[in-house]
């Protein structure tokens, strides 16, 4: 798969140098008005690990994650099992896939547990098959391409707008990223819509129990970005297909099984203790 990506970064935290990077042939510049002079535009190609890759991880910071923020892009590296992760207009490196660094934050972000959520979103299924998205309960990450292991996974809420090209399209986002690829619109939106709903979901039944909203958009407090403006016309975003407090039961009712299941593992493994169980259902 022939794949770019271009980020464009306008207040480089922790930046050695400004380094310099010739556009390739036929490179369009389309991102933002930077924030000041020092702008700096990287051109990475997804398929193979350039210079201009390992510049961009010379200047990234080990990834610590802030409390309860999902980032807004993360992006795997070319024929590595790393990845850069963007948030708030910086740049960060994880050791491990992109999936797995996800994972590895879950309770850092205060994400809901991939897996029970999983199942949950299964359960009423509707949010698709397969690379399902990742949510806390104020934003979300959903993933594009065929592998959610090592997919490029973006926030919906970050997206300032999507510009369709002859070959590679350009995503531009809110801190003025600038990701070149070749993910449709139709797929793009599909996927954005369906974390979207879920994330509405979500706020509806945790944080919003005392607003009597008929729409998911009611939850949503989007951006007024060229992007999201086109994106809350969707008929995902003005339906409701699970009715209230039901997706937090189902969730709760994945807990409680996995908890069930553990006590009876425990069980056999001749670990398993009468007063567990009693105050499991205490």
């Amino acid at each position: 798969m022939d794949i770019e990506y271009e980020t464009k970064t306008k207040n480089k935290v922790n930046k050695k140098e400004n380094k310099g990077v010739s556009e390739s042939k036929g490179k369009v510049n389309c991102a933002n008005t930077p924030k000041n002079k020092n702008e700096n535009v990287l051109s990475l190609d997804s398929t193979t690990f350039t210079q201009a890759w390992q510049e961009t991880l010379d200047d990234a910071s080990p990834y610590m994650p802030t409390k309860s923020t999902l980032p807004s892009l993360v992006i795997p590296i070319p024929d590595r099992e790393d990845c850069l992760i963007i948030s708030d207009n910086e740049y960060f490196y994880s050791p491990q896939r992109t999936f797995a660094t996800l994972r590895s934050y879950e309770q850092v972000f205060e994400a809901f547990d991939y897996v029970l959520w999983s199942r949950a979103i299964r359960h009423f299924n509707f949010a698709g098959a397969k690379l399902l998205p990742m949510a806390n309960r104020t934003s979300c990450l959903f993933p594009v391409f065929s592998s959610i292991h090592h997919a490029l996974w973006i926030n919906p809420l970050k997206i300032h707008d999507f510009k369709e090209t002859d070959g590679l399209n350009r995503l531009i986002m809110t801190d003025g990223t600038l990701v070149e690829t070749l993910v449709s619109r139709h797929t793009l939106n599909a996927r954005a819509s369906y974390a979207l709903l879920a994330l509405a979901t979500i706020r509806r039944d945790y944080l919003y129990t005392d607003i009597l909203g008929e729409r998911p958009l009611d939850y949503l407090n989007m951006p007024n970005t060229p992007y999201l403006r086109l994106l809350s016309r969707s008929k995902k975003l003005h339906t409701f297909t699970v009715p209230v407090n039901d997706f937090k039961k189902q969730y709760e009712f994945q807990q409680m099984a996995r908890e069930i299941t553990n006590l009876i593992r425990r069980g056999r493994d001749n670990r398993f203790d009468t007063d567990s169980l009693k105050k499991f259902f205490e």
